[in-house]
């Protein structure tokens, strides 16, 4: 065999390949550019002149697509991988080019858990047939590394995402990898509204400019994936006179007369929203009621501390008629929460509600009439088991409001 004929026809084709890589590399730019793109979501809302609202949102301004899914390419070839944006919607790369990028981005988002950045939980914002929303942009962004702002534009999925992008943000304590839907949808039983059915919100068409109704249903799905179902909740008791019964086809409202299970489920949405809008350093808080058909639209806001604004302290007691036993007003948990939350002294982690709101469904006493009762003893074993003393802080609010029935 002629060993040196073989080395060196393979010498050849070495000096070929390289030279054939080192022309290649000769026609790429001598270095490597840092480019950050950051996208924002245009937003509009009709509730923001109440309140303390951590955003102020009068007209139509921008959020920064939080932790939003995105990817960059290049001529059809990937340059940035599907992933997730960082907080303020932005994220950075290397390339050795300068112009043309491809930005996409859907309405999807990889958020961390409020309580443990470790831990993560997936919002999806879905049209009503399912699909994400979807934007891209073209970007030339030169050689200067200065981060490139592009922005959505306003339909009712921008919306949607903005605002339960930032609820999430806001609380999803105790959440560990679960997925929240956000639909672009009418309530599939209930079609003149919106609903959470599981983990899945339903935002009717006239209801995504609304942040406190998105919250409101957004807290039923954080309950559902805390709980793994829907806690159990009547809505028949619907009867304590003219400031307490709501109008034919409403099943429930702010002031309605209702069995503790469906006030206190209906208390929590509204508290958590509240949550999601106002400081809880502060004692003070605001909710905007939703409902614009509720009472003539006279109801919208709601100081939570105080009474008279949206309703007098201890609805249920001094508005209502009939039986006080085992009933309930949203209103007066919405406040009894808020304030367990926010008041002077110790207080409660939003964890530590959760857990106690899951021992109460969970525990055996919850139902129609018992579920007041259910949540107060879920507190003292709380209590007995983790060496708190929330008891007599629950039990000095709940009396105060007036849930203690």
């Amino acid at each position: 065999m002629n060993t040196t004929k073989i080395l060196s026809g393979f010498s050849a084709k070495l000096v070929l390949l390289l030279a054939l890589v080192l022309g290649g590399l000769s026609a790429l730019p001598a270095e490597a550019y840092v480019h950050s793109f950051c996208a924002s979501t245009r937003v509009t809302t009709t509730d923001s002149d109440i309140g303390e609202d951590i955003h102020d949102l009068v007209g139509a301004t921008t959020h920064p697509s939080r932790y939003a899914q995105m990817r960059v390419t290049r001529n059809g070839a990937v340059v940035v991988n599907t992933t997730y944006a960082n907080a303020g919607g932005c994220l950075t790369f290397y390339s050795p080019y300068t112009t043309g990028f491809k930005l996409e981005m859907w309405s999807k988002a990889r958020i961390p858990a409020s309580d443990d950045p470790s831990h993560f939980n997936t919002l999806n914002v879905h049209h009503g047939n399912g699909t994400l929303a979807y934007w891209y942009w073209f970007i030339n962004p030169g050689p200067s590394g200065a981060p490139r702002f592009v922005t959505t534009n306003q339909t009712r999925r921008s919306n949607l995402f903005a605002i339960s992008s930032w609820i999430l943000t806001r609380w999803s304590d105790g959440l560990n990898f679960k997925t929240i839907t956000v639909e672009d949808s009418a309530c599939p039983t209930i079609p003149d509204n919106s609903c959470n059915s599981g983990s899945t919100v339903h935002i009717h068409p006239n209801g995504n400019q609304k942040k406190f109704l998105i919250g409101h249903e957004m807290g039923h799905a954080l309950v559902h994936r805390w709980i793994n179902y829907h806690p159990y909740a009547s809505y028949s008791q619907n009867n304590g006179g003219a400031n307490c019964t709501t109008p034919a086809g409403m099943h429930h409202a702010m002031h309605s007369r209702e069995y503790q299970s469906a006030a206190l489920t209906e208390g929590f949405a509204q508290f958590y929203s509240t949550v999601a809008w106002n400081y809880e350093s502060s004692t003070a808080g605001w909710f905007h009621y939703y409902k614009s058909n509720y009472k003539n639209g006279s109801v919208t806001a709601v100081d939570v501390e105080l009474g008279g604004t949206g309703g007098a302290l201890r609805y249920l007691e001094t508005q209502c008629t009939g039986s006080l036993d085992g009933r309930g007003v949203e209103l007066d948990w919405l406040r009894a929460l808020w304030d367990y939350r926010t008041n002077w002294g110790t207080k409660p982690s939003r964890y530590q509600i959760l857990r106690q709101i899951k021992n109460a469904v969970t525990g055996g006493d919850w139902g129609n009439t018992g579920a007041g009762d259910a949540f107060s003893a879920a507190v003292a074993d709380y209590d007995m088991q983790h060496g708190t003393n929330f008891y007599p802080r629950w039990t000095g609010n709940a009396s105060y409001n007036g849930v203690d029935h």
